[in-house]
């Protein structure tokens, strides 16, 4: 079976303003354990990109 895992990356971009701040990491690892923070990193990322 195959599995895939999404990875965040240099997560450096302005929080928006309806995110919680949480501490910056080099790599967030999203799987079925991962932690509110994870998720408010993944989001920050995602609005990053997207502007």
């Amino acid at each position: 079976m195959t599995t895939v895992r999404a990875v965040i990356q240099d997560p450096y971009f302005e929080q928006p303003a309806w995110l919680q701040n949480v501490e910056y990491r080099e790599c967030v690892y999203l799987s079925k354990f991962s932690t509110p923070a994870d998720a408010v990193l993944f989001l920050t990322l995602l609005c990053g990109y997207n502007n």
